[in-house]
């Protein structure tokens, strides 16, 4: 009872201690190994009356194991010192058939393990950590079960064991648990204990920590559960105290195990089984599996260590380590953001789904965003700094605003990068740490958010990116042309992927202001659907980008979007733009262009394969692939480009030749590398073989005499018993003689069969040691080769491929909106340098897919009529028409046609847009509220040159308010922005803006016919029951906003509608008219405004 006390003390010690926020990290699990197979022994009856756990070899089927090991005279190398048996398991010369085929049953254990979960989803009851089960046949062959006298182990106090004995007893008692466990544990819970507090705290900073006291051997700590830790438990909790806030994948045997929290979350998010094994949770997946569950857990914003052997059985044996357990540590780790891998995906559209070029997020961009201060008097600011590891880009802005601007500028940022993880300095202002953390809570996929230490000094910033861009003085030059604001925020992203052993990626820096200043806020894009909602997955056509995407590679997506959120404003540019789509509609019709199409199919994601090759990250597959599909492309653009100028001539677009010459230069580097592989060695992952230079000339002798040494040795001591030389599962040079027949005594049996026996001879073992050792040296010399070849040739011929894949993401966009313009009812609109929009029957670019859309004509022009207020029933199309208004402009300043039969337009710097009605609770305030800063945005950003679409401003308060506010910004905007504006409104007063300014203001409506008459000749808001839509727009204000016929169309009770109906007749008799007062000077403040159109609305009578 006592020993069983202090057991619970100790574990109960570990978990409070581990759980609490302020100690140090988890310790995590530890795996259980698996013995080499041994005889079949049956349990002693206790052990067939108690159910097996989880874990144990009787849970999953498996024969149990006797503790005694197996002669080292049936299974060779045996390592009789490592800590677990699934470390020598894939090493172990001679294996049973039942080990193989349990190796294999691991491959598909994913599918077989989901029968192990719990049904209430609680895998493990009441536990967040793991307890220490019985331990099973296995853990006992491979380990010594002495536990420590009780005079040997930490003891805790009466009351501190009291305190915790409930959370003990259901952590020993979770399902999966041996029940011996279980009322030891309440038992100890129950029982007293004698200790000195001192004697408690000592226990409790040990168990803490992961130590324990030595037993009596004094060899062992104690874990957890009570019971020793195991060399690899040790390495385990010396990981986690290593890498705390990582969820750690341990490779173990042919399996990654994860321990502790870790095994927890993986088991829910992988669903996968988790069970007690001595002193920790854990869970496993096949290693050929791993990548695939990498992935599900970063994409769960979790970040995830790989922690692998760091040697191998045969360089274990011949070196300093042989008596100890195989050395591990992390030696990879991964975000969202930095999940680079050979697995990850070579890149190929056709294989790489994450990538995948018709995803709504355009082409899987990973950015890693990390804000910096850059406030300046009393006005708060920011410098951003977003890095996408896959494509080697670097995005860096600085802007100062007032409070409520920064963050709409914020907002806008944030739209445009998509960032997957948000580093934010400790000294961030709070507004944008607070915004930023509403951000990432409100996102649909998970968004990782860290608080980082910006550097103390600016000469110590400085001091730590010019260590870090060593290798890239090009963007050291580009960005000491920034601010320290910038620098600093490069600063703390660079630091962040020197984690990942990622700071040697070739960067390259894109300004964000700099390059794009046409305003599309994230309030426009999402209020016009220019890209999919944030989580759709749904395959109609909801977005503007999913109408015009067409793109054949994920880098292709990628430059589309960028194009969309930041449209050209330089006419010229926009010009030539169109002018390349123009030619490329003529080359699909007649398809020229199919090989470039195909070629660039097969090249894939050219961006983030040259990131991968550069550190060295991609198979020797896919690398052969790459070069190959690369340079059948640049053939392909060659012969593509060579007839388009025989037929062109010099009238060409130049952006076109442009394109093919950036890529076409780049074939005689990748061409010369090529040459050096080896396809059939490449294709078989042999690196060894993979490339035709003699750079491993002196390793393969020395393998090739072991060989000899081998085969002739063999020969020679078969001979000697008149045996043979022969190979049996795998195992090599095995002297085979009858069974009768004598062999040396110094010689090791292998295997027999009833004729024959196979044996070792000493002198053989210690040939196939030297052998291992030799194959693992030459392995080891050639993955070092293949790094220096990718690194050399990365170095060489990165700027140009870099180049190239820019050329070939551009050639793709345009491509796509080629295949737009194919549509025989889109146009090339003609751009002029005053502020236009004249579309003749233009049509909603997504809603013409999927309706049977009705064109509208409109036109406006700033030095006339620069605003149109248009009302109409509800439903009746207002806001579809002044969408479809904002889109074409957006098409048309990307080079792409426009649904119109004929569309003259100007330029633009921006759309600002305020439409729809939503709250924001997290920030307190209402949907007016949201309302009016929309509404802010708008008024402060546009410019003359600027289109504006305000849709039923103030509807969110009393009609006397929401018509003073809608009436005095639309004065605003006329008389001081004098923008082109668009005004959906259902206030009628609101129409008389156009006596006011009758050269600048007209009215129009959406069409509607009567179907009955109105009761008692009503002129009010249309309360006869029955119109129908024409989604025409015409000339003049609307009568009425026809909203009792929306209410009787939804289903509202007759007896309802007709007591509106006769309100809506009091109110509209008590209306008169409202007109602006002849000596109104102009000058007046947006709020003078409203409140005398308030006032007059006010005095109207009742």
């Amino acid at each position: 009872m006592k020993s069983a006390a202090k057991k619970q003390s100790s574990l109960l010690t570990f978990f409070k201690s581990a759980s609490s926020p302020s100690s140090s990290p988890a310790t995590p699990p530890v795996p259980r190994p698996v013995p080499v197979p041994g005889p079949v022994t049956s349990p002693s009856p206790a052990t067939r009356k108690r159910p097996p756990s989880p874990g144990s070899s009787l849970a999953t089927g498996e024969t149990a194991r006797p503790r005694r090991r197996a002669s080292t005279r049936v299974v060779a190398e045996k390592d009789n010192n490592d800590d677990d048996s699934e470390d020598n398991a894939p090493v172990t010369p001679v294996a049973s058939r039942k080990s193989r085929r349990r190796r294999r049953r691991d491959a598909d254990s994913e599918s077989d393990l989901d029968a192990f979960i719990v049904s209430d989803g609680a895998l493990v009851s009441g536990s967040d950590d793991g307890d220490g089960g019985a331990p099973t046949p296995a853990e006992e062959d491979e380990e010594d079960d002495g536990n420590p006298g009780p005079s040997k182990r930490a003891r805790l106090s009466s009351s501190s064991r009291a305190a915790a004995s409930p959370v003990s007893t259901t952590l020993l008692g979770g399902k999966g648990t041996p029940r011996s466990v279980a009322r030891k544990a309440i038992s100890a819970a129950a029982g007293t204990t004698t200790g000195s507090p001192a004697t408690a705290s000592t226990a409790s900073k040990r168990a803490a920590s992961g130590t324990g006291r030595a037993g009596r051997g004094g060899t062992t700590d104690i874990g957890p559960s009570g019971q020793k830790y195991t060399p690899l438990e040790k390495q385990i909790v010396e990981l986690k105290l290593k890498y705390p806030g990582v969820l750690l994948a341990v490779e173990v045997g042919y399996k990654y195990r994860f321990f502790g929290d870790d095994a927890r979350v993986a088991s829910e998010l992988l669903r996968i089984v988790a069970w007690h094994d001595r002193n920790f949770l854990t869970a496993s997946v096949p290693v050929p599996r791993i990548s695939i569950h990498i992935r599900r857990l970063v994409r769960a914003g979790h970040k995830v260590g790989i922690v692998q052997q760091t040697e191998t059985a045969a360089l274990k044996s011949a070196g300093s380590n042989r008596a100890g357990p195989f050395t591990r540590d992390l030696t990879r780790m991964y975000t969202a953001a930095t999940l680079i891998d050979e697995a990850e995906g070579d890149g190929n559209a056709d294989s790489d789904a994450q990538l995948s070029a018709g995803g709504g997020s355009g082409g899987g961009q990973n950015y890693i965003l990390a804000l910096a201060p850059a406030s300046k008097g009393g006005a708060l600011g920011c410098a951003l700094c977003a890095v996408d590891a896959g494509t080697a880009e670097i995005v860096v802005d600085e802007w100062v605003e007032a409070s409520e601007d920064m963050l709409l500028e914020l907002d806008a940022r944030f739209a445009a990068i998509l960032p997957v993880e948000v580093l934010v300095a400790g000294t961030l202002h709070a507004a944008v740490t607070n915004w930023v953390g509403r951000y990432c809570r409100s996102q649909p996929t998970p968004v990782r958010l860290e608080t980082v230490d910006p550097p103390a000094s600016r000469s110590a910033m400085l001091k730590s990116l010019s260590s870090k861009l060593e290798s890239n003085g090009t963007l050291l030059e580009a960005l000491q042309e920034h601010s320290e604001h910038v620098q600093a925020a490069a600063d703390m992203a660079l630091e962040y992927l020197s984690q990942f052993d990622l700071t040697n990626l070739p960067l390259l820096l894109r300004p964000y202001s700099a390059a794009f200043t046409f305003r599309l806020s994230a309030t426009a894009m999402r209020a016009l659907s220019v890209f999919p909602s944030p989580g759709d997955r749904s395959t109609t056509t909801t977005s503007l980008f999913s109408v015009i995407n067409h793109t054949h590679t994920p880098s292709g997506a990628r430059r589309l979007r960028q194009w969309v959120t930041h449209p050209l404003v330089d006419a010229a540019s926009i010009g030539e733009r169109a002018d390349a789509v123009e030619v490329l509609v003529d080359e699909l019709v007649a398809g020229r262009v199919a090989n470039v199409v195909k070629g660039m199919r097969r090249v894939g994601d050219v961006q983030r394969v040259l990131a991968k090759i550069r550190l060295a990250r991609i198979s020797s597959k896919a690398l052969w692939s790459f070069c190959s599909s690369w340079i059948a492309t640049c053939d392909a653009v060659a012969e593509w480009s060579a007839e388009l100028v025989a037929s062109a001539g010099s009238s060409q677009p130049s952006m076109l030749t442009d394109i093919a010459r950036a890529v076409v230069d780049t074939r005689a580097a990748v061409a010369a590398f090529f040459a050096q592989m080896d396809r059939d060695a490449a294709n078989r992952s042999d690196r060894v073989d993979m490339w035709t230079g003699d750079e491993l000339s002196d390793a393969r002798a020395v393998l090739d005499d072991l060989v000899r040494s081998l085969s002739a040795t063999a020969k020679e001591q078969a001979a000697s018993v008149t045996g043979s030389v022969t190979t049996v599962s795998e195992k090599p040079y095995l002297i085979q003689v009858p069974k009768l027949r004598k062999v040396p005594a110094s010689w090791v049996r292998v295997s027999a069969t009833q004729q024959v026996i196979r044996y070792h001879s000493p002198e053989l073992l210690e040939l196939l040691k030297d052998r291992d050792v030799a194959q693992e040296t030459l392995a080891a010399q050639a993955a070092a080769l293949y790094g220096a070849k990718l690194l050399e040739f990365s170095t060489a011929a990165h700027a140009g491929l870099a180049r190239a894949a820019r050329a070939l993401a551009d050639f793709d966009c345009l491509l796509s909106l080629a295949a737009v313009a194919r549509n025989p009812r889109y146009v090339r609109p003609t751009l002029v340098d005053q502020q236009v929009v004249q579309i003749q029957d233009g049509r909603h670019p997504v809603l013409d897919l999927t309706t049977n859309y009705v064109p509208n004509s409109i036109a406006l022009q700033q030095s006339t009529t620069r605003c149109m207020v248009l009302s109409g029933p509800n439903m009746a199309g207002k806001s579809s028409i002044v969408r479809q208004v904002a889109l074409s402009i957006l098409l048309a300043q990307i080079g792409s046609r426009v649904p119109a039969t004929s569309a003259t337009l100007g330029v633009f710097d921006g759309i600002h847009v305020r439409m729809g009605a939503a709250d924001d609770l997290a920030r307190g305030a209402s949907t007016f509220m949201v309302e009016l800063r929309e509404t802010n945005e708008c008024i402060r950003q546009a410019t003359a040159r600027s289109l504006v679409i305000l849709d039923e401003l103030g509807r969110g308060t009393a009609t006397n308010d929401g018509t003073a506010i809608a009436w005095a910004v639309l004065d605003h905007l006329v008389a001081r922005t004098q923008c082109l504006t668009l005004f959906v409104t259902h206030f009628p007063p609101i129409a008389r803006m156009q006596l006011a300014y009758p050269e600048n203001v007209m009215c129009a409506h959406m069409g509607f016919a009567r179907r009955q008459q109105h009761r008692d000749g009503d002129d009010g808001d249309g309360g006869g029951r029955s119109i129908t839509f024409l989604y025409k727009l015409t000339p003049g204000a609307a009568d009425a906003s026809y909203g009792l016929n929306v209410a009787q169309m939804a289903g509202i009770p007759v007896a309802v509608v007709d007591m509106a109906h006769e309100k809506s007749r009091e109110v509209a008799a008590a209306e008169e008219a409202i007109v602006p007062d002849e000596d109104d000077d102009g000058d007046k403040s947006l709020m003078e405004l409203a409140t005398a159109w308030s006032k007059k609305i006010i005095e109207l009578p009742v």
